[in-house]
C-alpha cells in the first residue's frame, strides 16, 4: 500500500484481510492439506496457506464483524486466496484459475463445501484472467469498500482525517466519478457536506456553493469551519461579458461604444400552444365518444333517437307530397252586394 495512504490500514476492509492472512491456528487445520504436502513436499509456505484457508472457510461466518456483511465475506475471501496464493510465485502466462497452486488449494475447499450446509458454504470464483487484470479487479473493488468504510466514518462523525479521505477520493478516477455522482446539490449528509466544503478549501472544482454569513464550530473542537447551508446550492458559474461594438456617430464616425446582445426576440408561442393543445383535446376525445357510442348505453339511445326524427321527417315529407297532388279549384258566387271567389281542393 502506497505510504501517501497508510491511514486506509485502519479501516475496516484492510483489517478484514488482516483477519483472514493472520497465522493463529493455522497449524490445527494442516490434516486437511494432505494434498498440498504431497504436492509441495518441501514447501511449508504453502501448507501453511493452506491451514489459512480452511481455518478461513470453517470461520468465516461464525466471527463477529459489524463491518462486513455476511454476504460480502465469501468476496474477500476469494480476493485474498488469489492475491496470496499467486503473489511472488512463478504463474504461466493465462488464467491463474488454471494455474497448480490455486488448483491443489481448492481440492480441500470442496471438500469441506460437501460436508457442510449450505449457509455456510463459500463458492470459489473462477478468474479465468491473467494476474495483471485480476489485481486491477482487486483495487477497483477493495477501493469501493474503502469509500463506503469512509462514507461512513464521515456520516458518524467518528474521525479528524476527512482532509485524507476526501484526497484519497478525488485522486482515484474510479471514486471520484463515483462522489460526483451520488453529492449531488440536494443531497444535505454530512459526507456530501464534506466533500464540497474539501473542494472549496482545497481550491478544487466546486460543484456546490456552501457559503453562508458566519461561522459554526466544528465538531472537532481544536478547528474552526464556515458554516454550510442547510443544503448546498449549485456552484454559480460566472456570466460572460457582452461584446461591444462601436457607435456610429451622425456624421459616420464611429464614437463610444454601445453593446451588442443576442438577439433573443422569437415569435410568441402561445397561439402555438393553444392549437396543439386544442388538436390534442380533440384526437383524444373523438375515441372516446366512439367508445360511448358503441359500447355504452348512450349508443343504443342515440340511435334511437335518430331513428324517430327519421320516422317524423319522412311523414312530414309524405303529407305535404300528398296534398300537393290535389288541385284546387275556384268557385265564383255572386250575392247581392259583392261577388266571392272561394277556392277548394277538388
Amino acid at each position: 500500500m502506497s505510504g501517501q495512504y497508510e491511514f486506509l490500514k485502519n479501516l475496516p476492509p484492510h483489517k478484514f484481510y488482516e483477519i483472514l492472512n493472520e497465522d493463529r491456528d493455522a497449524e490445527s487445520y494442516y490434516s486437511e492439506c494432505q494434498i498440498i504436502s504431497s504436492a509441495y513436499p518441501n514447501n511449508d509456505d504453502i501448507l501453511k496457506l493452506c491451514g489459512k484457508l480452511m481455518r478461513n472457510i470453517n470461520k468465516l461466518y461464525k466471527w463477529t464483524n459489524e463491518h462486513i456483511l455476511h454476504s460480502e465475506r465469501c468476496i474477500y475471501l476469494n480476493y485474498w486466496i488469489y492475491y496470496e496464493a499467486t503473489n511472488n510465485r512463478e504463474i504461466l502466462e493465462g488464467s491463474i484459475y488454471d494455474s497448480d497452486v490455486i488448483t491443489y488449494l481448492f481440492y480441500p475447499w470442496n471438500t469441506f463445501n460437501n460436508r457442510v450446509s449450505k449457509d455456510n458454504i463459500c463458492i470459489q470464483e473462477k478468474y479465468r484472467i491473467k494476474r495483471d487484470e485480476f489485481l486491477m479487479k482487486k483495487k477497483s473493488y477493495d477501493d469501493l469498500q474503502n469509500y463506503k468504510s469512509i462514507k461512513d466514518i464521515v456520516n458518524k462523525r467518528t474521525s479528524d482525517k476527512n482532509n485524507d479521505y476526501f484526497s484519497y477520493i478525488t485522486e482515484n478516477e474510479y471514486l471520484y466519478s463515483e462522489i460526483q455522482n451520488e453529492c449531488s446539490c440536494t443531497d444535505s449528509s454530512d459526507f456530501c457536506i464534506e466533500f464540497h466544503k474539501y473542494n472549496r478549501d482545497n481550491d478544487k472544482k466546486q460543484f456546490c456553493s456552501l457559503e453562508c454569513d458566519s461561522e459554526m464550530t466544528s465538531f472537532f473542537p481544536s478547528t474552526k469551519v464556515n458554516r454550510v447551508c442547510p443544503l448546498p446550492q449549485p456552484a454559480l458559474q460566472p456570466l460572460p461579458e457582452p461584446l461591444h461594438q462601436q457607435r456610429e456617430s451622425e456624421t459616420g464616425g464611429f464614437t463610444g461604444s454601445m453593446d451588442v446582445r443576442d438577439d433573443i426576440s422569437s415569435p410568441s408561442i402561445s397561439t402555438y400552444t393553444l392549437t396543439i393543445s386544442l388538436l390534442t383535446s380533440i384526437i383524444g376525445i373523438c375515441p372516446l365518444l366512439y367508445i360511448s357510442y358503441k359500447f355504452t348505453p348512450f349508443g343504443p339511445w342515440l340511435r334511437r333517437r335518430i331513428s324517430h326524427k327519421k320516422i317524423i321527417s319522412d311523414y312530414a315529407d309524405d303529407e305535404s307530397n300528398e296534398n300537393m297532388l290535389y288541385s284546387s279549384e275556384t268557385m265564383h258566387i255572386t250575392s247581392k252586394d259583392a261577388s266571392y271567389n272561394i277556392t277548394h281542393h277538388s
